[in-house]
């Protein structure tokens, strides 16, 4: 009986150290493939400059490649999740124009022109947020686009242009004619 224990006291030993080795080393990431064992072919290799080529361009393609996508992609996740931050970050300040309309020196009319394009801002500004944080990555550039064009329409109309200033800068007036 005592062999008996021992036996199975080593196998679960040795499959203890099995599932160890195997789990310990960490596993490699794509970028981080590669073949190995590429130096002179064995003697039953063939030898063929048409081969060692198309090798070559394989392994640019799969492994270079794919390491890149890979690498790309959590550059694009993370980029789309600083600008869902920036994006709602500009909601609140759309509302915030919104709710400071009434107090600005402004007509009738254009009470309602700064509100309407603060208000579509928020709105904008709330689409780019769910498009980066959905990852829809082909559709934020159009929503960034009607984003920005709202934001020039608004300046254009009630922002007075500082002549001589970097950048186009304003005098960050917010009504027309440089009125306080």
């Amino acid at each position: 009986m005592t062999n008996a224990v021992t036996r199975g006291v080593l196998a679960v030993w040795m499959v203890t150290m099995v599932v160890c080795v195997g789990c310990s080393g960490p596993s490699p990431r794509a970028s981080e493939r590669r073949l190995e064992n590429l130096g002179p072919p064995a003697l039953h290799a063939v030898e063929s400059e048409q081969l060692r080529k198309v090798m070559g361009e394989l392994r640019a393609t799969v492994f270079e490649q794919f390491a890149t996508e890979l690498d790309l992609d959590r550059s694009r996740a993370a980029h789309a999740a600083e600008l869902a931050r920036a994006a709602h970050a500009l909601t609140g300040a759309a509302a915030k124009l919104v709710a400071a309309a009434p107090s600005l020196e402004l007509g009738d009319a254009e009470r309602r022109v700064f509100t309407d394009l603060a208000s579509k801002l928020g709105h904008q500004a709330a689409e780019v947020e769910v498009l980066a944080n959905a990852g829809r990555f082909a559709e934020i550039s159009p929503a960034l686009d009607r984003m920005v064009a709202t934001c020039n329409a608004c300046h254009t109309s009630f922002r007075a242009f500082r002549p001589g200033a970097p950048d186009g800068m304003t005098s960050g007036d917010a009504t027309p004619g440089g009125r306080p």
